[in-house]
């Protein structure tokens, strides 16, 4: 039982500390790379409850509990307030906790799917009716509106949208960072990883890391577009269409993926245009390894700390005299 506690402190601590870490990541980080630490910090935070539960339900003590076995008898002798029953009582309470995780989990992936679906069927036939192709842009769907704006819808099927205003408003070259950064969303799946980070808050909202990640991984998700859609035109032509969307008021349409500059206005555009001045360059693949990681080995660190103190007092609690 001390292991399944060990694997619990672990979650625990990456659940409360690993947001505000990751949100004082150097600014110099790749958007790409400060998201899947995100994603694994969440990730292995799911995988050490899980670990936890079953490790409770084992029959036999794990060989990790062994090398305190010494000092556990030792422990026993003062904490013997407890009866022997305490392992039943925990294992219970896990079985409960991992049940009561499970379906909330559920329930928020069947809302957010259901959701999501009736978002991309909704925005379809919309723009079945009132948009339109055209021979250079043969993959975006252009509607008449006054405002300059572009959004993609997620899915097996994703498309983009984009106003006619784009091409009045906007130099060929903004238009065309504009147009890349919506298919750099849909080309890295941005949709899916946001997704599952609203799903996972909307489950467990109280978990710290669970509650920040959908609002920080998205604003990283349009960096990345922005710094995809730099590295297609320019850096300056980003930045021109920031500018442009920004002043001219455009906004993304709800629940679709925001546009270039377009719902985020103020301070985040301010930020995505800070952004641009760093590095466009791809991340190596070391650098996703170590942000895949670096959750994990920090909790197997926490873990690992906590290991001893938590076998004498289970061994101290769970002792027969």
């Amino acid at each position: 039982m001390s292991v399944a506690l060990a694997h619990l402190v672990g979650a625990a601590v990456l659940a409360v500390l690993a947001p505000y870490v990751l949100d004082r990541l150097p600014a110099r980080w790749s958007p790409r790379v400060v998201m899947t630490a995100w994603v694994s910090s969440i990730a292995t935070t799911l995988a050490l409850l899980a670990l936890s539960a079953l490790t409770a339900l084992l029959p036999d003590p794990p060989p990790a509990e062994q090398f305190v076995e010494a000092l556990a008898r030792c422990a026993s002798a003062v904490l013997h307030a407890l009866r022997d029953d305490f392992s039943q009582l925990y294992g219970f309470g896990v079985v409960v906790a991992a049940a009561a995780v499970v379906a909330r989990t559920a329930g928020s992936y069947v809302r957010h799917t259901r959701r999501s679906w009736r978002i991309q069927r909704l925005h379809r036939d919309v723009v079945a009716v009132v948009g339109s192709t055209e021979a250079d842009t043969p993959d975006v769907l252009w509607i008449d509106h006054p405002y300059p704006m572009a959004y993609c819808v997620g899915g097996r099927s994703g498309f983009v949208v984009a106003t006619s205003a784009l091409k009045t408003d906007l130099s060929p070259e903004a238009r065309a960072a504009v147009l890349a950064h919506e298919f750099a969303h849909l080309r890295s799946r941005h949709h899916r990883v946001v997704g599952f980070c609203d799903v996972m808050a909307r489950a467990l909202p109280l978990v710290p890391l669970f509650r920040r990640a959908p609002a920080a991984v998205s604003a990283l998700a349009e960096v990345d577009a922005d710094m995809v859609a730099a590295r297609t035109t320019s850096s300056a032509a980003v930045r021109a269409a920031l500018t442009s969307i920004g002043a001219a008021g455009g906004s993304a349409a709800g629940g679709a993926s925001p546009a270039l500059g377009g719902a985020h206005a103020g301070s985040a555009t301010r930020y995505r245009l800070r952004m641009l001045e760093q590095a466009t360059t791809e991340p190596t693949a070391g650098r996703y390894a170590l942000a895949g990681m670096a959750p994990l080995a920090a909790s197997a660190m926490c873990a690992a700390m906590a290991l001893p103190a938590l076998s004498l007092l289970v061994h101290g609690l769970t002792a027969s005299y």
